[in-house]
Parts: structure tokens; sequence; C-alpha cells
């Protein structure tokens, strides 16, 4: 990818690559005569999950992880990002 990029400064290149990619990796497949049942037990395409609801995201937050007693230290660098990111989303309005 990095050497297409380079040679042909196009935007297209990127996609194009992504796409030649997957076109590999499912012609591999076809040649090889692995059904993509078996490449997924393999280990070479994830198994599905199914998606937690909505409601549950919060499940996976674990406060008692947070190392506060560095909190302070960070307060500046808090300020900046959030002064950043309101200075952005005011440029993208405007």
């Amino acid at each position: 990818i990095y050497f297409s990029v380079r040679a042909s400064r196009h935007m297209a290149v990127l996609p194009t690559c992504i796409i030649m990619i997957m076109v590999a990796f499912y012609g591999i497949l076809w040649g090889t005569g692995t059904s993509v049942e078996e490449a997924t037990e393999l280990g070479w395409i994830n198994k599905t999950v199914e998606a937690p609801s909505w409601s549950h995201t919060w499940d996976f937050l674990k406060i008692d992880k947070v190392v506060w007693n560095v909190l302070p230290s960070q307060t500046v660098t808090l300020l900046a990002m959030i002064s950043v990111v309101a200075l952005s989303s005011s440029l993208d309005i405007a």
C-alpha cells in the first residue's frame, strides 16, 4: 500500500488497495477450497458476536479501575483538549 501511494498520488489508491486485498483473500479461499465457515473456525475470520443492548453499555464502565490521583495533574491537558475541540467545532459550523 505504501509503495502504491508513493507511486501514484491519487485518491483512489487506498480504496483500490483495500478492495484488492479483500478480493485476494476470498480468491485464496476459493482457490484452496476453503469455505467461509472453515476460515472462521481456523481463526482467519472473526466469529459473529451479538451486539449488546444499548442499555448495557454502562456495564463496561469500571470506575474502580480509574487512577484518580493522576486526574489533578491532567487538568491543564484536559482543559486544553476541551478548548481545541470547542474551537474546532465552532470553525466547522462557521
